[in-house]
């Protein structure tokens, strides 16, 4: 046995399938839990009590769900158009992956503190750092995954340089805002979640509409024509 086997580089396996596939399943889990968020409000007085004041002061609930839905909609959204030009992986690949989805499956947890704690006094800054805290992390760790895959050579070698170029620019803005709105909470909160807001709509505007692979090398106009012998 070789003694230098801790020192051969890590074997890169072809094919994403089941990363996908595991992938798809927890972000289906972690959009479906925000929904348990949104609990039906308790009356002390149902006769006197009204049913759309207590829906009118759960506003903070429905805003941290909107927010938590479209987020991990949009990413789900953009996993899955990075992994149409990754082709490749290796067990390091598949860590930071799995640090990526902890910050997913963190996301439900999150909105509902910032559901809960969005209207009360004394706690706004405390429950917004925290889940801008969260978007931060799973914008760096998104990030992680893409430029990994382009540094070990894991993107398939026929994808077009200037698509690629787009996307990277474009997924480094991810942590660029929601880190400026981590930083922002702690002068006022409101504003973090506006940057947010301005994320979102960011990554909603389609992308350059580049081709995803470089086209075939054109064949020769006027190819030379075989003369018959004569």
């Amino acid at each position: 046995m070789s003694q230098n086997n801790h020192l051969q580089p890590l074997r890169t396996t072809e094919g994403t399938q089941r990363l996908e596939a595991f992938s798809d399943g927890i972000f289906a889990i972690a959009i479906t839990l925000l929904v348990l968020n949104l609990t039906v409000p308790k009356l002390a007085d149902p006769l006197n009590d009204s049913l759309l004041k207590s829906l009118i002061r759960m506003w903070p609930h429905y805003l941290s769900f909107l927010l938590s839905f479209i987020v991990l909609g949009i990413t789900w959204a953009n996993h899955h158009e990075m992994f149409r030009f990754i082709r490749r992986s290796n067990h390091i690949f598949l860590l930071i992956n799995i640090l990526f989805l902890m910050f997913i499956t963190l996301m439900p947890f999150s909105t509902s503190i910032l559901g809960q704690f969005l209207n009360e006094g004394g706690n706004q800054v405390i429950a917004t750092a925290f889940y801008n805290g969260t978007l931060l992390g799973m914008g760096l760790m998104f990030n992680a995954i893409w430029l990994y895959a382009l540094k070990k050579g894991l993107i398939n070698e026929q994808c077009n340089p200037e698509a690629i170029q787009d996307m990277t620019r474009g997924y480094l803005l991810g942590p660029v805002l929601f880190g400026a709105a981590f930083i922002v909470t702690f002068a006022w909160y409101p504003v973090s979640l506006a940057i947010n807001t301005l994320a979102i709509v960011f990554f909603l505007i389609p992308s350059p509409n580049r081709p995803m692979y470089l086209p075939p090398l054109s064949e020769p106009l006027n190819p030379p024509q075989e003369h018959p012998s004569r």
